[in-house]
């Protein structure tokens, strides 16, 4: 399966819901889907969010995932039949598609000194061709009740500023900020408490209260905002879910308006269609609800750059969120895609 990536002249790419806040519980997390994650981290672990009284962070079960991840490190690798044909290099094997690339695997196994994956396609490769992933450990907040201001989470470490300019305190990225309403913010800053301010241009904020247009009649949608690279859940016409997301990298590769979940699947393949350009071929990408043609929110393991442009156009989101937004989600579910500008 591969998820389609576009520019809005056409040009595409290939890859694989106003009643008072209702009570919304996390969806369970399916047993089938919990399994330790890669070690050998090749993306830093990103700060879990401590609770507030306005905020519940996820359950960090939701992070864990049904496979562990690799990336293929070595252009000439390839994939055995067995374990006993990639110990013997045998020529009884097939290369890799030449692009960036990552699999999905089931076991790593040592035989004669040799580290071996146990792909989850069933397929062999030898340990020396790939690096263990890590995937983000990011998740997003659920909103415990009505929140009247802005909120949202900090792109890079940053120390916030009083009125004058000087130094306040430290703030890591992914760290959870929320505007105080006793003070005005400013022209490009965000007011967090008395006599402290954050630049606006280091922030991913949310603005509670989004009301859909009128095509959309009804109470239980999703908003992407690509300005802000965040996406907000409601339910009941009230924001009950809020984290970061990655978009297409280039302006056009995700298309906006108003669309309609369609079809859901637990993970697929995503390869790259087309010669030239970047190639990637992605096993067991998690958790993906397609929403127009190819396109698609889905987990990705691959990167923690959540909060900034980063996919060929589908719109990815942090395992553990990809998990609850999947679980949350159903066919018919509308879905709204802000622009950039």
């Amino acid at each position: 399966m591969r998820i389609l990536v576009g520019l809005t002249i056409g040009f595409l790419l290939l890859v694989a819901g106003c009643s008072p806040l209702p009570e919304i519980s996390t969806p369970a997390p399916t047993s089938t889907s919990i399994a330790a994650t890669a070690t050998g981290a090749s993306a830093p672990p990103a700060t879990t969010p401590t609770p507030q009284p306005w905020y519940q962070p996820l359950d960090p079960s939701y992070a864990g995932l049904k496979y562990q991840y690799a990336h293929v490190t070595n252009p000439q690798a390839r994939l055995y039949l067995s374990a006993q044909d990639a110990l013997q290099a045998s020529l009884d094997s097939k290369r890799l598609p030449q692009a960036d690339a990552y699999v999905a695997y089931v076991q790593k196994v040592t035989e004669s000194g040799q580290v071996l994956y146990h792909l989850a396609s069933g397929e062999w490769m030898r340990g020396q061709d790939l690096q263990d992933v890590a995937p983000s450990t990011f998740s997003g907040v659920l909103l415990t009740g009505p929140v009247g201001v802005r909120f949202g989470w900090v792109l890079e470490s940053v120390r916030s500023l009083d009125a004058a300019g000087g130094p306040v305190r430290a703030y890591a990225r992914y760290q959870v900020v929320r505007e105080d309403p006793t003070a005005a913010s400013g022209t490009g800053f965000l007011t967090v408490g008395p006599d402290e301010r954050l630049p606006l241009e280091k922030l991913s904020l949310i603005t509670p209260g989004y009301r859909p247009p009128p095509d959309v009649n009804t109470c239980r949608f999703v908003v992407v905002d690509l300005a802000q690279q965040n996406l907000s859940v409601y339910a009941g016409c009230q924001l009950v879910f809020a984290t970061l997301i990655s978009s297409g990298r280039e302006l056009g590769w995700t298309p906006t308006g108003t669309f309609t979940v369609f079809r859901k699947t637990e993970d697929s393949l995503v390869t790259s269609p087309f010669q030239g350009g970047d190639q990637y071929y992605l096993q067991g990408v998690p958790y993906i609800s397609y929403f127009f043609g190819f396109w698609a929110l889905h987990g990705a393991y691959w990167h923690d750059r959540f909060g900034s442009p980063a996919s060929h156009g589908c719109i990815n989101l942090s395992p553990a969120d990809a998990r609850w937004l999947f679980n949350w989600i159903a066919v018919g579910d509308r879905v709204i895609v802000l622009p950039r500008g």
